[in-house]
């Protein structure tokens, strides 16, 4: 049989529920002094942790000794010098070298110098020599070869001086090297009164026979010429025969029609 509480019974049952609720829930200081004491703790506990880390994360370099000074010198990087001693010994090669190229070309301009001094010397004598020959060839015939036909010479000139006037003119003459010339030169001094004949020649006799190699010729004006061994021939135009070059008037043909054109002329060989 259950037994029904008595008041007492339930009285105590009250008593002990209220504290029971009690001791759950403490007053509300000692919760706030718990609370404050969390705190505390849990702070505490961060500031351990951070110390900590601390600790781990210090660099190996911290626990190595300070090093020894000594008084050896310390090595510095060279480098540097070296760059600036390799750039200050290709700087004075170059320099070197623009000298000795300077050198070179300096030596080379004065030898094309002294080489160009001795050339226009050799051309001055040249002309000097020319110049010379040209007033002797003046003063002899009298007629400069300006505006003249100047015809090259035939054959080997003769440094023979033999001289040929046409009336009262000197005109320059190229003689040949050969037997003919130095027959005529040997009767010079010799003056021979010429006649105009075709229209193209004087001829006149020169008073005796003398060596010739008569051969087919085409002549022109200037031409002087031996016919049949005993007669001179000197052409203001053209002509063919055979005939024994003697030499040639060194005269444009205006100048040659002037002198020969105008009717019979003495001409004199001295």
């Amino acid at each position: 049989m259950n037994k029904v509480p008595t008041m007492k019974t339930v009285k105590t049952v009250h008593k002990m529920k209220k504290h029971s609720t009690a001791n759950l829930f403490p007053a509300p200081k000692i919760f706030s002094a718990m609370k404050a004491f969390a705190i505390v703790t849990c702070m505490a506990f961060m500031l351990l942790t951070i110390s900590g880390c601390g600790q781990q994360t210090k660099s190996p370099s911290d626990d190595q000794p300070a090093p020894v000074e000594t008084d050896s010198p310390v090595p510095h990087d060279t480098s540097d010098t070296s760059r600036e001693t390799f750039e200050e010994e290709a700087v004075q090669a170059e320099t070197g070298a623009l000298g000795e190229t300077e050198t070179t070309v300096s030596e080379e301009t004065e030898k094309a110098a002294e080489a160009a001094e001795r050339e226009e010397t050799t051309d001055t004598a040249e002309t000097t020599e020319i110049s010379s020959a040209e007033a002797d060839t003046i003063a002899d015939t009298g007629i400069t070869a300006a505006g003249t036909d100047m015809p090259a010479a035939e054959d080997n000139e003769t440094e023979d001086q033999m001289r040929l006037l046409i009336g009262e003119t000197k005109v320059p003459v190229t003689w040949k090297d050969n037997a003919s010339v130095e027959a005529l030169r040997a009767l010079c001094p010799l003056t021979i009164h010429m006649s105009m004949y075709g229209g193209f020649e004087q001829v006149g006799p020169i008073g005796q026979s003398i060596a010739r190699d008569d051969q087919q010729t085409d002549t022109s004006y200037g031409d002087i010429v031996l016919y049949s061994g005993n007669q001179i021939v000197i052409f203001y135009g053209s002509n063919s025969w055979a005939y024994t070059r003697l030499g040639h008037v060194d005269l444009s043909q205006k100048e040659m029609k002037d002198l020969l054109s105008n009717g019979d002329v003495d001409i004199t060989l001295k």
